[in-house]
């Protein structure tokens, strides 16, 4: 089955935008991973303050390893919902990958673990 994703109308209360991300997160752990990330990076170019997308986006990212794009989502995430603990520690996360940290490494970091994204 093809999902058409654009034929959904897109709302903007925090519900209908929630359905849509969550939407985007199946086909992607149904292993249509590019598919859901272009998918969900459209739905935040739509929505980019509604931080529900950035979450589901940084999830995505993490479970690909795309340590990068996870910080940057997560980080907008936790800027969005004014997190300043969870921002610092995103942060420190950083400046640990770009000093030379391992891939994968962020996702092995207490943040990740965690689930910084929801516990913020």
């Amino acid at each position: 089955m093809r999902w058409k994703l654009s034929c959904i109308p897109l709302e903007s209360g925090r519900i209908d935008l929630l359905t849509h991300a969550f939407a985007r997160w199946t086909l992607f752990s149904s292993g249509r991973r590019a598919e859901g990330i272009a998918a969900l990076k459209n739905l935040e170019q739509a929505a980019p303050n509604f931080v529900g997308t950035h979450m589901v986006l940084a999830r995505a990212y993490l479970v690909e390893s795309f340590d990068q794009e996870f910080l940057r989502e997560a980080a907008t995430s936790a800027r969005l919902r004014a997190r300043t603990r969870t921002i610092a520690q995103i942060d420190a996360a950083g400046r640990r990958l770009s000093e030379g940290g391992s891939h994968g490494h962020v996702g092995t970091s207490e943040f990740g673990r965690r689930g910084g994204l929801a516990s913020g």
